[in-house]
């Protein structure tokens, strides 16, 4: 089991066509937003999760999650905690989300910036644009052009979108 720690923006990878980031942390929840390739099946619990298939063939997942709760992907399972967040003289504390992650393992799971530094190293083509900015991308498109101008949308959060569960 890998745990990794990631702020609200942050991506981390698994295998190579996975992708998760986190969205937002709120008080008791946190929105994680998954970039899967077709074949992949996101479950919670026994149910499968519906995706939003985007046009690149693509297949986006936004899932709400308490504290201590997870999904699978395929034979992966990814499970976060978190503690609430507190207020400090320095502005909120405690946005970072720690996910608890069993993969098989012939899969590799990284960080966004040790992946590209992998990738880089291997002379293979990383993309311009970060994961996390093409997730914001695919869940704007999902939600609709109005979600920038939602008063939430400015400070980093991220909009609802058609594929959003809330798991308790």
């Amino acid at each position: 089991m890998l745990i990794l720690n990631r702020q609200v923006g942050q991506t981390m990878y698994i295998g190579h066509d996975v992708c998760v980031t986190v969205f937002g942390k709120f008080d008791r929840y946190t929105t994680v937003g998954v970039l899967a390739p077709p074949a992949a099946i996101v479950r919670f619990g026994d149910a499968v999760v519906t995706p939003t298939i985007l046009d690149s063939g693509e297949r986006f997942y936004l899932l709400t999650l308490l504290s201590g709760k997870g999904f699978a992907i395929d034979a992966t399972e990814v499970r976060v905690k978190f503690g609430n967040a507190r207020l400090s003289t320095f502005g909120a504390r405690s946005k970072h989300v720690q996910f608890a992650i069993q993969a098989p393992t012939h899969l590799a799971v990284h960080r966004e910036e040790v992946y590209t530094q992998i990738q880089a190293a291997a002379g293979l083509q990383t993309p311009a644009v970060s994961f996390a900015k093409r997730l914001q991308r695919a869940n704007a498109s999902v939600s609709g052009p109005h979600w920038a101008t939602l008063p939430w949308a400015s400070a980093g959060a991220c909009a609802p979108a058609n594929a959003e569960f809330i798991f308790t």
